[in-house]
């Protein structure tokens, strides 16, 4: 798939620094009508736009809207450090979004877990694909923390609120079907407390 990339670059060394010194630079990146995922959090995102500003130490995501599975619309703005091993805080804002096995898949090890162990009865083992049918979903909203220290081998966390209209959901430690009317998961430290 092809898409519009924009990009203006700054370069800079103080006078009289050696030439062995780093070069800094700054700079903007716009993104238009492209296809990708994050590698930290791997879900695929579709029609998306993008601003991000840049330097030698940081990259901010100012703005990210993309389409996702079904008819669910996704918003991102965070940072991102410039390291070997970065950093990551960003926060995931999502409506309309299906359970589905691209969200789940997408999540890391402990959260993968959990949600198949609480969706997976309810279309979170099957995928939806970028403007298809999602009927047979869970859908939520979702407004999530992505989080990773810099570091080697450094896990991802995810924090925040999933919004919903009415969810079913079914434990494997407790199969019998629960259904929850409109309310909301706050989800902190590998932990979903229902409201």
């Amino acid at each position: 798939q092809s898409c519009f990339v924009e990009i203006e670059m700054n370069f800079s060394r103080a006078a009289g620094d050696s030439t062995d010194d780093p070069i800094s630079y700054e700079g903007a990146l716009v993104i238009r009508d492209a296809a990708g995922a994050f590698r930290g959090f791997p879900y695929p995102l579709e029609d998306l736009d993008a601003h991000i500003v840049f330097d030698d130490k940081l990259i901010q995501l100012k703005d990210l809207h993309a389409r996702g599975s079904g008819d669910s619309l996704i918003a991102m703005a965070g940072v991102v450090s410039s390291e070997a091993q970065p950093s990551v805080q960003i926060n995931l804002a999502a409506t309309d979004l299906p359970l589905d096995s691209s969200l789940i898949d997408a999540m890391p090890d402990g959260a993968r877990s959990m949600m198949l162990s609480l969706f997976g009865k309810h279309g979170a083992r099957s995928k939806v694909v970028s403007g298809g049918d999602s009927t047979g979903h869970e859908h939520v909203g979702l407004d999530l923390d992505i989080s990773r220290p810099s570091g080697r081998d450094q896990e991802t966390t995810l924090s925040g609120q999933i919004t919903f209209e009415e969810l079913e959901l079914t434990w494997d430690g407790f199969p019998y079907p629960i259904t929850l009317d409109k309310g909301r998961l706050d989800w902190h430290d590998g932990v979903l407390d229902i409201e």
